[in-house]
């Protein structure tokens, strides 16, 4: 989501100044304003396969894409609280966390892949739902 490049320039400017009490407000309004701009996101997603059959697709496909989207739909919330996170560490130069966590993540990732698409006989539903665990 590119609104929470905004973040980066505010955390920017409030470290920079020194004014720390303020990363963390600015930190909270943006969760706050990503999570609400989620929601039509969501909305759009649930019914997308109704949208891709109205658009001229296969009704087969646009209902199995449909269902992969449904099952996205929790990875729009968690993506949103991880580009603040992201921004929050940038401006503060503190790289270091963004470097493990995204190494641990993507060793869980394949785990709950794996878990999720063949173990379990999800199939998409389950790859969809292993992008929204990683997030």
């Amino acid at each position: 989501m590119g609104m929470g490049s905004a973040l980066g320039t505010l955390c920017g400017q409030s470290y920079g100044a020194k004014q720390y009490h303020m990363l963390g407000i600015h930190m909270q309004r943006a969760m706050l304003v990503l999570l609400l701009a989620s929601v039509p996101f969501a909305c759009i997603w649930a019914n997308a396969g109704y949208t891709l059959v109205f658009l001229g697709q296969d009704p087969e496909i646009a209902a199995e894409a449909g269902s992969y989207a449904r099952y996205m739909i929790p990875s729009i919330f968690a993506y949103a609280l991880l580009q603040c996170h992201i921004r929050f560490l940038q401006a503060q130069n503190n790289v270091l966390p963004m470097m493990f966590s995204a190494g641990i993540t993507t060793l869980l990732h394949l785990l709950s892949c794996w878990i999720l698409i063949f173990k379990s006989g999800l199939g998409n539903k389950g790859a969809a739902l292993a992008n929204a665990i990683s997030y």
